[in-house]
This record gives structure tokens, sequence and C-alpha cells, in this order.
């Protein structure tokens, strides 16, 4: 039992009543709340020890210093919150962080409490008198608590000097409270203290707290929290200056030192005559109203501001000074002057325009007027504006006006309407667009109408449709005359085939008597002939089938441009046609010594005319054979869509014949002209090759008769490849 350490820490646990106390009734300023809650941590601390040295029961002691840790554990945690709190940082206690921040102190305690069990927190070394020293556990919390403590002072001293020199001291003072626990702790820890077994630290916490009421009852710290005028006057883009009655600078802000070119040095100084002449501040100093003024400031670049002066008066309703707000409006002025600037242009373009502008509020009086207005209506505008239609229209136009505009206005809606006037230069036409307009707030208020002399338009839309009509006639009478001409070019041409056809069919007969005798002459049926006369006969024999292969392909084209061929459509082997068209035309080969080849799948099978499919290939086969040199070679290629071959559309389904030959070819320009009707590339009277152009016209008119086509690949010099694309179901 000591009842001089006894009473020591129960004044300990008063003053850190009277100051939780106090700080509670303050709650709502920064920092009072964190205050609060360390003062109640301390008050547990200092009580609960206190009871310790008023029993002498050992047991009983070791209760009690037990219990003092349920202020100590949390004693550094609440000075943390407080500090946050009143340095501007209590964003950062979320109820996350917070809950972080109470799981050492609780885990403190736990560890505290079955220490009999483990050995973590006494470590052995528990006594009586206080506990300076203990295990594992213990040293960690230890190292804990100067963690939080090292950044409670870390806080106060940014804070200290960040303050300005009215609020240093105040701040230096919580600066210094806050160092004095960790003094008073270290000398209990390090034995260096004088008094035996007495833990000073709560006694420092004490001392803090009462420093801490210095502040708090002695310069008002609560009420104005320096770090909260920091954060809220250094930030703000306004400059801020606080006069004294005597005009002396108190404070200023960091803006107001940008904006003015002022040092921060004036503090405390009075305002010098520049200031005061370039805000006219002089002019508020014996008075107690508020004034704002706009004005501009003749500085590089110059500079507009707003001056707000508010009066700052004592309960007594006595002048303790002047608040001076400086808040910068230049953007606002060069805003105000651009829009200023539109207004005039947008009046200027109103009032110079070629059409009538006028504008009537929601009770149809006219609020703004044209000059094309006056003149076409011949009312002067000061008559005009302040009234209405009926005022200035007689009563049928006025009444009308004013139905249209209730119109437009109730169902807020774009208004057009067309009007034919006779005046001194004949009808003339005008289109008037009404519309709406509305205020701030989105609601009507008015109406806006815009007036245009459309008689030209007019006078051209007619003109336009007149010729249009005259047009479309015209039209009308070439498209019939073109139907009529059709009609008999398709007479003229269905009687030019039948003509073919019929000449073609009667030059026929008589031509296959004369190749039937010239065979039977040649024979040596009516007695032999001698050489001279076989030669001859060999003349008319070879002519006539040359004249007879003419009349037949004349024939047949006719028969196919009339619409008259038909196709006997079958299965056919290709193997087989290809083979026979060769053979047909072996004995031409022969003669030139030429090389035959034929590249076809013997299963391959097209459902065709097998009559005409042979036509197209001894066609092609003969051309091949013509305009190839002795010694080359020709041939066909048969592939399906299984060997890799395109369409005619790029799908496949489709079988390609091709006949090749390394003869002279054909020049790209003469290409898309082959397959003409009497056409040749070589048109000449002395030309090199015997034919008539009809040869591949015919092929082609059979290809696509089968539902196919025919393509041409061919280099002069090097030979052509005619590949016929017929459609193939495999």
């Amino acid at each position: 039992m000591n009842l001089h350490y006894f009473f020591a820490l129960i004044t300990s646990t008063c003053i850190c009543a009277v100051i939780a106390i106090t700080a509670w009734h303050r709650r709502a300023a920064p920092g009072a709340f964190g205050l609060m809650l360390a003062m109640m941590a301390e008050m547990v601390w200092s009580g609960t020890y206190a009871v310790r040295w008023l029993v002498s029961d050992v047991t009983t002691q070791l209760f009690w210093l037990d219990a003092t840790y349920f202020g100590v554990a949390f004693q550094t945690t609440f000075f943390l919150v407080f500090a946050l709190q009143f340095t501007g940082y209590s964003h950062l206690l979320i109820r996350r962080n917070l809950v972080l921040l109470s799981i050492e102190p609780l885990l403190t305690l736990l560890v505290l409490w079955t220490d009999r069990w483990h050995g973590l927190f006494y470590g052995g070394l528990r006594t009586t008198g206080t506990i300076l020293a203990g295990g594992a556990w213990f040293w960690m919390n230890v190292v804990y608590s100067y963690l939080f403590v090292f950044i409670v002072i870390g806080l106060f001293t940014r804070a200290y000097l960040r303050s300005s020199n009215l609020y240093r001291l105040q701040t230096g003072i919580i600066l210094f409270a806050s160092l004095l626990p960790v003094v008073g702790n270290f000398l209990s820890l390090t034995g260096l203290v004088a008094i035996p077994n007495l833990d000073l630290t709560p006694i420092t916490f004490t001392i803090s707290g009462l420093f801490y009421a210095i502040g708090l009852f002695g310069f008002g710290l609560m009420d104005v929290v320096p770090v909260a005028r920091n954060l809220l006057v250094e930030e703000m883009v306004d400059g801020v200056i606080v006069l004294d009655v005597q005009n002396r600078i108190v404070d200023i802000n960091p803006a107001a030192q940008r904006l003015l070119d002022i040092s921060p040095a004036v503090i405390g100084k009075p305002a010098g005559d520049p200031l005061v002449e370039r805000l006219h501040i002089d002019q508020a100093r014996t008075h107690s109203l508020a004034s704002i003024t706009e004005m501009r400031l003749s500085q590089n670049p110059p500079l507009d501001i707003e001056l707000r002066i508010t009066p700052m008066l004592d309960k007594y309703q006595k002048l303790t000074g002047r608040l001076l707000i400086v808040h910068d409006i230049t953007d606002r002025k060069r805003a105000e002057a651009a829009l200023r600037e539109s207004q005039a242009f947008l009046a200027d373009l109103i009032e110079n325009s070629g059409v009538t502008v006028f504008v009537k509020d929601i009770e149809g009086h006219y609020t703004l007027v044209n000059r094309k207005w006056e003149l076409w209506n011949g009312i002067k505008r000061e008559f005009a504006i302040g009234r209405t239609d009926v005022d200035l229209f007689p009563e049928d136009t006025a009444k009308e006006f004013r139905n249209n505009d209730r119109r437009v206005m109730e169902q807020a809606n774009i208004l057009e309407e067309e009007d034919e006037i006779n005046d001194d230069h004949g009808k003339r036409s005008y289109l008037t667009v009404k519309f709406p307009l509305r205020d701030k707030d989105n609601l009507i208020n008015g109406v806006c109408g815009i007036t245009t002399d459309i008689t030209d338009r007019k006078r051209a839309e007619m003109q336009l449709r007149e010729a249009h009509d005259l047009l479309e006639q015209r039209v009308q009478e070439r498209t019939f005359e073109l139907q009529t001409a059709n009609v008999e070019l398709e007479k003229a041409a269905r009687m030019k085939d039948e003509f073919m056809a019929s000449i073609s069919h009667e030059l026929r007969t008589p031509l296959t008597g004369v190749l039937g005798l010239s065979e039977v002459l040649q024979s040596g049926t009516y007695g032999q002939l001698n050489e001279k006369q076989m030669t001859a006969l060999g003349h008319i024999n070879s002519s006539g089938k040359h004249l007879l292969e003419l009349i037949n392909d004349i024939l047949d084209y006719s028969r196919i441009e009339a619409g008259m061929a038909e196709l006997s459509i079958s299965p056919c082997s290709l193997a087989d046609i290809c083979q026979a068209c060769l053979q047909m035309t072996a004995a031409q080969a022969d003669t030139k010594h030429l090389h035959g080849s034929l590249s076809v799948k013997p299963e391959m099978v097209i459902m065709a005319d097998e009559r005409r499919l042979k036509q197209i290939l001894v066609n092609l086969l003969g051309n091949a054979i013509k305009f190839t040199e002795d010694g080359g070679s020709f041939g066909i290629d048969v592939t399906g869509p299984q060997d890799g071959s395109i369409g005619m559309e790029g799908t496949a389904g489709w079988l390609n014949i091709t006949v090749w030959d390394t003869g002279i070819g054909i020049g790209e320009e003469d290409q898309a002209r082959v397959f003409q009707p009497f056409v040749q590339v070589d048109a000449r009277l002395s030309r090199r090759y015997s034919g008539t152009g009809l040869g591949l016209a015919l092929v082609r008119r059979l290809v696509e008769l089968h539902g196919g086509g025919i393509t041409l690949q061919s280099v002069p010099g090097q030979g052509s490849r005619f590949t016929v694309k017929l459609p193939w179901s495999g």
C-alpha cells in the first residue's frame, strides 16, 4: 500500500475524466472524439493502477495490475485516432481500418489473461510493483505501441511545420504534450527514474492531457483547429485575407499571395498603401457593413476580381476585424464579354437577315421584330413591341395568328404554313415557320416565327414539274418507238433465221447429189477415168464437202438463233465421245504429222446431247489441227470437281473439257472477238487459213444450250486452250 502513489494516480484519473467529458461536449470538432477515447483509456489505466497501490493482498495487486491493460492496450491506438482526426486524415478511419487497429490490443488482452498457461506475456518476470518487463509478447506490444506513438509525433510535427505563425504556438503545445508519454515510459523501462516500482507513463499521459486542456480552454484549440484551417483555407482557390481593426494583416493564404503578388512576410504588419488603394479596403475600416465589389487590377496580365469584405464581430457585436475573400473572375468576365459579342452578332444577324423574324411572349405580346418585319408589315417596331396581333392586324388575320401560336405552344411542335398574298408585284408565296421558346427551366414561355419569301422557289418548282412532265411524256413516246422498232427487229431477225434455215436446206439437197455423183464417178462405176479427171473429181468432192459443212453450220446456227434447236439429252460416256472425235480428225492430223493425246477417266459419264457434244469437240479439234504447225501437238483433257477444278460460279459441280494445241495462238485483243459469228482474226483476202468464222460462234451457242460456258486461254506463239464447262452431277 502506498497512499502517495494512490492519490497521484487518482488525481490523474480525475483530470482525464474532465478532459474526456469536455471533449464529449465538443465532439463535433475535428479530433474531439479521438481525444475523448484516449482520455477514457488513460482514465481506466490510471484508475486501475491507483487501486493496485491501495490494496495489500498480493493476488489482488496482481489482478489490478492486469486490469490496467484494459486502458494500456488501447491507449496508443486511441491517440492515433485522435491524431488522424486532428490533422485532417479522418478519411482513413473507415470500418475496415478500425477493425485492423483493434486486433493487436484485443490479442494483447487475450495473451495477458491466459499467460499462466503459456508465459508469452510475462515470461516468468511478473512482479507486484509494475509491468516493466516480460516475455516475447510484452516486448512486441511495446514496439507496436512505440510505433504508433512515433506516427502520432510525426503527424503533429508535420502539422506544426505547416501551421502559420498565428497557430504555430497551439500546434506546438500539442506536439510537446505528445512527447511527454514517450519520456515517461522510457524512464520507467530503463529504470532511470528514482521512484521505485512506479510506472510514470500514466502520469505523463495525464500531464499531456493537462497541456491539451490548456490548449482547449486557453486557446480555443477545438474551435480553431489549425490543421483543418490549413486544409480548408490554404487549399482554397480564392484568396483569403484577415485584417484586424487596425488594418493589420493577421493571415493570408497562398491563393491571395498569388493573386495579389504579396509575400507571406506581411503577416502581422499593417496593410500597405498600395494594397489599400488597390482593394479600397480603407472604405470599410470604420463600419461593420459587408460589401461585394468587382474591380480590375492593373497588372500583367490584368486581373478581374470580386472582393467580398465581411466584418468579424464578437459576441457584443463589436468589430474585431474583417475577412476579405478575393475571387478571380477573369474567366467569367471573358465569358461575359464573349456572350455579349455573341449576342451582338446574333442581333446583327437577325436585324439584317433577308427573312422576317419576330418573337412573342406566352401572352402574345411582341418582344422582338427585325427590320424586314417592319418593311413587310409597314409597322414600326417601336409601335409593335409590347402589343399583340389584335392591336396590329385585322381581326380575322390576328385570330388566325393567335390560334397558330397557341397550337405551337400547346403541342410543343414546329408549325410550317405557306400563304399566297397579292401585292403590288403580283401573287407572292410565303413560308412561315413557328417554334416554341423555352426558359432555363425548359418551360415554354413564347413563340418565335420566321417568314421567308419563297415565290422564286415556287416558280422554279413549277417549272421543274412542267419540265419533268414533258420529259416523262417524251420518254414514253420514245419508249413506244423503241418497243415498236424492237418488235420489227425481232420479226426481221426471225425472218432472216427462217430464210437462212430454208435456203441452207435448199442448197444442201442438190449439193448432196453432186457429192454422191462425184463419189460414184471416182469409184469407176461408169468407167475408168484418167488421172486429170480423177484430180478434178477430187477437187469437186473436197469443195463440195467444205460447202456442205458451211451450209450445215449456217443451218445449225440459224436454227439455234431462231429457237428451233432441240437437244436430245441422254447419258454419254466422255471417253467414248472424245475417242470418236479424235478418230474423226485423225486423217487431218496425220497430213500435218501432229501428235494427239487424250486424258479422261473411263468412268466419266455426263448428261448431254451426244451428237451436239461431238459437234462441239470436232469443231474445236478442227481448229486446233488447222492452226498448229507441222509436227506440233494437240489433245483433250477432261477434269471433274474431284480433280480440283472450279466451276463457272466459283463452286464445285462442273465438268471441264479442255481442247488444247501448241499452235499459233490468239492475241489478247482478239480473244473476245473469236466467239462472234462470221468473225476471223485474220480477215484479209490473202489470209493463210480458210474458214467462215462461224465454227466458234456455233460452239459457244451449243455449249450454252447445255447450260454451260466456254473460256479461252491463249498466248501468241505458244498455243491455245479452249475449256468447255458443263454441269455435272458426278
